[in-house]
């Protein structure tokens, strides 16, 4: 996951829906709510307390012990279940303003958010490298984090989110719906996300890195197609312009796995993170507002002095 950009620009919105036209909802996944051997944050206080005790144990052991296996979380993912779903957490770059939402408004004003629940990221306590690592989000020392531990997502109760693991099937089949123009249709939007298109979709989009361009700068985007030789054909365009827009507009960036679970980064034992969840938020407010309703409190991530790698591991 890169770091998004301060402004999207109108690239790819040609067409866009009004924000009066119906949305299709993302179909929410069950929680079976806190499970044996694991107990709910009593409130936003104590899930600040148990992150600091879980800060303690990483900077004595050096160790991050993850809530579930591999096996667990694939099987999570196949029932569509989301275990201890009510305090939810998402890191976001720098500071996290009172006055800003906690991401990047895309069309019709709705926010897309990428979170995990707190029970699977609270072993990496506040230490940016050990978040971002389980998060697969590659680690830069000198880029500020801040995370948010959220309590029942969505500052409107009349409208609050619903969730979804976002399989390539699960995010295709929304974007289908949701983000398809008289331009981008649903066929090409299904078809960009298709499976044999994810290693393609990332070759490509390395060499339009490489070449210094932004994904959301239409310039960009019409300077790349007419210079890639892979993208000379129609088809080939248009498929690319459709995965494009659901990078842009959903944050499912070239990295994104498809598979509902996060890649974990460095590690030459464990090799996934945990399971990752996508929320389409139509209402969204900034985060004072849900600071001032006591849903949600800001963590700034100090790194942990080190002078060994992390160890992650498996449950026991």
């Amino acid at each position: 996951m890169r770091k998004p950009p301060a402004v999207l620009l109108a690239a790819l919105m040609l067409a866009a829906p009004s924000p009066a036209q119906a949305v299709p909802e993302p179909v929410a996944i069950a929680s079976p709510g806190p499970e044996a051997g694991w107990q709910e944050p009593r409130d936003l206080a104590d899930a600040v307390r148990r992150l600091a005790a879980a800060r303690e144990a990483l900077a004595r052991t050096n160790q991050v012990k993850l809530r579930y296996t591999e096996a667990q979380l694939r099987d999570f993912v196949a029932r569509g279940v989301v275990p201890n779903a009510r305090y939810m957490v998402r890191l976001v770059y720098g500071e996290a303003r009172v006055d800003a939402p906690m991401g990047f408004p895309r069309e019709g004003g709705r926010l897309p958010l990428w979170v995990t629940t707190f029970d699977q990221l609270e072993p990496a306590d506040s230490d940016p490298e050990a978040i971002t690592r389980v998060l697969g989000i590659p680690y830069d020392a000198t880029q500020a984090f801040t995370l948010l531990v959220i309590k029942d997502l969505g500052a409107d109760e009349a409208r609050r989110p619903a969730l979804i693991c976002p399989t390539l099937a699960a995010l295709g089949n929304l974007a289908s719906q949701d983000l398809a123009t008289p331009y981008v249709t649903s066929a090409d939007l299904a078809d960009a996300m298709a499976p044999g298109y994810q290693a393609p979709y990332r070759d490509l989009m390395a060499a339009f890195y490489q070449r210094g361009f932004k994904e959301y700068l239409q310039d960009d985007v019409e300077r790349f197609i007419a210079d890639e030789a892979r993208l000379r054909e129609p088809a080939a365009a248009k498929r690319f312009r459709a995965r494009l827009r659901v990078h842009v507009q959903y944050g499912a960036s070239d990295l994104f796995r498809g598979d509902g679970i996060t890649q974990l980064t460095g590690s030459a034992g464990r090799q996934v993170g945990v399971m990752e969840l996508f929320v389409l938020d139509p209402a969204p407010k900034p985060i004072g507002s849900y600071e001032g309703r006591g849903q949600l409190v800001r963590i700034r991530c100090a790194p942990l002095p080190r002078t060994a790698p992390i160890a992650f591991k498996d449950p026991t």
